[in-house]
């Protein structure tokens, strides 16, 4: 059976991830890095270059993505009593070529552990090469790295026959990649759940701000009714020659500096609509219908009549008039909100 290389793996997580394997017997070492490597991209990428026994970080402290990777292998986790320093990254790592800060992280890593545990491992290739057992040495440091045998007694036990050590060193890496096809797909469950956390985020938003229009238009629409309740004056009786008050309303024709408010009044064309309708009066006929803060009825939608001294128009007509125009205003204001709400959120699914 060829035999699988021990590794020590380096690893320096982030948005750049950059992973360093070196050989556990020899010098031999491979790096990479890449924007967005996966955890099971990782996984995968050690696995095709051997059996990793040490997992190691340049942090004091080893992220989440090292823990996991370290766990998935069975692997042992070396840290540095310290966060390892620029200037001991750059004495470490000299003698190699890697492509960016990340790399040389990682092989930094990987370096400080092999540094770490060289004596451990020189002594077990002493005592292996004395017994006669060297070409052990690889399975042997795994199982006492790994705390599967407590001595070298005790992990030649382990490995012997020759038919077990195959059929132990099989088992394990179907079971390393049984775990590492689990870890996709919990990874790919994870980043749907991701996905409808988002869209479900999205929704509620969305319901929110319908819920803030339903709001403002029932304020709205309690305005209007307001409006078109005032915009129905109640006219004295003594002011209307008898029979007229029922069916008709008096108007005024607007004069500079009369105090319009609460009365519907006419202007002329010169008239500055915007400037009577903040005096308040309860409608307003002009020559064209314009925005303002009361009803603006073109002239034209109402009949206009003299009886006596006053000018009178139909009841009916008036108010219909002033429904019709809250009702078109209501409409413009509704499909200017909508087209906004709508762009609003284009805008944000981009």
């Amino acid at each position: 059976m060829i035999p699988i290389r021990k590794l020590i793996v380096g690893i320096d997580p982030g948005t750049t991830t950059a992973v360093a394997l070196l050989d556990i017997d020899s010098s031999l070492a491979d790096v990479a890095s890449r924007k967005d490597f996966s955890f099971s991209a990782v996984c995968d990428y050690i696995v095709s270059k051997g059996d990793p026994l040490i997992i190691a970080t340049d942090k004091k402290s080893a992220p989440d993505f090292v823990k996991k990777i370290a766990a998935t292998f069975g692997a042992r986790i070396h840290v540095p009593k310290e966060n390892m320093a620029v200037e001991q990254k750059e004495t470490l790592t000299r003698k190699f070529s890697f492509a960016n800060d990340h790399e040389q992280d990682a092989l930094a890593a990987a370096l400080e552990a092999k540094k770490h545990f060289s004596s451990f491992l020189e002594k077990i290739d002493t005592i292996l090469e004395r017994k006669g057992f060297a070409e052990l040495k690889g399975d042997v440091k795994e199982l006492l790295l790994k705390g599967e045998a407590s001595n070298i007694e005790q992990a030649l036990k382990m490995l012997a026959p020759e038919e077990r050590k195959d059929t132990r060193i099989v088992s394990r890496l179907v079971d390393s990649k049984s775990i590492l096809e689990l870890r996709k797909q919990v990874e790919r469950y994870e980043k749907e759940n991701a996905q409808l956390r988002k869209k479900i985020a999205e929704l509620e938003q969305k319901m929110k701000q319908l819920g803030y229009e339903l709001k403002r238009e029932e304020e709205l629409r309690k305005k209007i009714s307001g409006i078109i309740a005032k915009s129905r004056p109640v006219m004295k009786k003594e002011t209307l020659p008898a029979g007229l008050e029922k069916d008709y309303y008096i108007l005024v024709e607007y004069e500079p500096g009369a105090d319009v408010r609460d009365k519907i009044v006419i202007v002329d064309k010169r008239a500055d609509v915007a400037a009577v309708a903040k005096k308040m009066p309860k409608a307003i006929i002009a020559e064209k219908t314009e925005d303002a803060d009361v009803p603006v009825l073109e002239k034209d939608s109402v009949a206009v009549k003299k009886v006596g001294d006053f000018l009178v128009a139909e009841k009916a007509a008036v108010d219909g008039a002033i429904k019709k125009n809250f009702i078109s205003w209501l409409g413009d204001y509704k499909q200017r909100y909508e087209t906004n709400f709508s762009k609003k959120f284009d805008q944000k699914d981009r």
